[in-house]
């Protein structure tokens, strides 16, 4: 998914631009984390605990990730 895609995906939320940003770009750094670094989740884990928190706080719950990251984003997103 490119950058101008998540931008387009991000100004079609109920959110302020930038907090729509910031959900998008905490969306994909979790995807990235649990699918291409599992195996470092000592690493990440605090991190990726305070960004769920987060996102949930904004109304958002994630399901585990698939192996496709537009499909898990639309459907995290559709949610909203």
């Amino acid at each position: 998914m490119a950058v101008a895609e998540l931008q387009e995906t991000a100004g079609k939320l109920i959110f302020s631009r930038i907090t729509a940003r910031r959900v998008i770009a905490t969306l994909a750094a979790l995807y990235l984390l649990r699918t291409r670094f599992a195996d470092r989740e000592a690493e990440w884990r605090l991190t990726a605990a305070k960004a769920e928190a987060w996102l949930k706080a904004k109304g958002l719950t994630l399901p585990p990730p698939g192996p496709d990251f537009k499909a898990w984003l639309e459907e995290v997103l559709a949610k909203v």
